[in-house]
């Protein structure tokens, strides 16, 4: 209010000018004195009807403004927890990330040794398989070897003695010589 009459009281000189120079006399003083009233009774009117529709038209746009940046905080507010929290996560994830693949390097290289353990045992297995069968080879060979000996042994003996022997005699000479040849072999 006291901002509106500083401005009338500074509006006056220039008022008084203008009208003395619109009648090209004197100071019309009694006119200048009447606008003056007439204006401040209008700015009387002004302020008293515009007063409180345009106090509550700045407090309400205030409270508004004031409404807005709070929940403009609000939200920054919440949005930098959300940062925060997706920072945080990320952080972890990565971390979890990197435990995962030593995990999985670990599991690889603990699979690849025990597949090369794995080999070595199928190896071993085969070889003793394999030299297992050789020897049952080779006995089976010298039992075979010694049955033909003892056989092609006693047809050579028949025909030198070109007599024929009884069961007992045969029987007999088949022990020497069984005897003969296992004496040579040890």
């Amino acid at each position: 209010m006291y901002k509106v009459f500083a401005f009338i009281l500074m509006l006056i000189p220039y008022i008084a000018l203008a009208e003395e120079a619109g009648h090209g006399g004197g100071p019309d003083v009694r006119g200048f004195v009447w606008r003056l009233i007439t204006f401040a009774v209008f700015v009387f009117i002004v302020v008293k009807l515009l007063k409180n529709p345009l106090k509550k038209l700045l407090i309400n746009r205030t409270d508004e403004i004031k409404k807005l940046i709070d929940e403009a905080t609000k939200a920054r507010e919440e949005a930098e927890v959300e940062l925060t929290n997706y920072k945080h996560k990320l952080e972890t994830m990565e971390q979890e990330l990197e435990m995962m693949k030593k995990r999985a390097f670990e599991a690889i290289e603990t699979e690849k040794e025990q597949i090369l353990q794995d080999a070595e045992k199928n190896i071993e297995k085969l070889k003793k398989f394999a030299e297992n069968l050789i020897e049952s080879e080779v006995a089976k060979a010298k039992q075979e070897l010694k049955e033909k000996t003892v056989e092609l042994a006693m047809k050579l003996t028949e025909e030198k003695l070109d007599v024929s022997l009884d069961k007992a005699a045969k029987e007999k000479l088949t022990r020497e010589y069984i005897k003969k040849l296992l004496e040579v072999q040890n």
